[in-house]
């Protein structure tokens, strides 16, 4: 089994326990497209959740560095990820003359980005 499938496997197996744990207890996981509450964290207070939760972060993170250009990787454990970083790392690392009018330093050489414009 490949290395990304056992991490795939990790993370679906700390998800169910986490879904199991918090449908057991009456906890909600909490969702990113909803406010903040300190009572959305209550999930975390169950031992089984905190560590399905360290298991999930961790898998996800061992898993975008197999599969990331290093350099992509470390800027998302550096600069964290967002909706606006993302982009623009990609573009640097992909598209040159974009990177260039946007007045960034393109990750390839120039022949790099001459081949690639062509």
């Amino acid at each position: 089994m490949s290395e990304i499938r056992q991490l795939l496997g990790l993370i679906t197996d700390a998800v169910d326990a986490l879904e199991k744990t918090c449908a057991a207890n009456g906890t909600k996981i909490p969702s990113l497209y909803e406010p903040f509450h300190p009572a959305s964290e209550a999930f975390r207070e169950d031992p089984v959740s905190a560590r399905a939760t360290m298991i999930i972060s961790t898998a996800a993170l061992q898993l975008a560095a197999v599969v990331l250009p290093p350099n992509l990787s470390l800027y998302n454990i550096i600069g964290g990820v967002s909706e606006i970083v993302i982009p623009l790392i990609y573009i640097i690392f992909t598209d040159c003359a974009l990177a260039m009018a946007l007045g960034c330093t393109p990750y390839m050489s120039r022949g790099q980005c001459d081949r690639n414009s062509a």
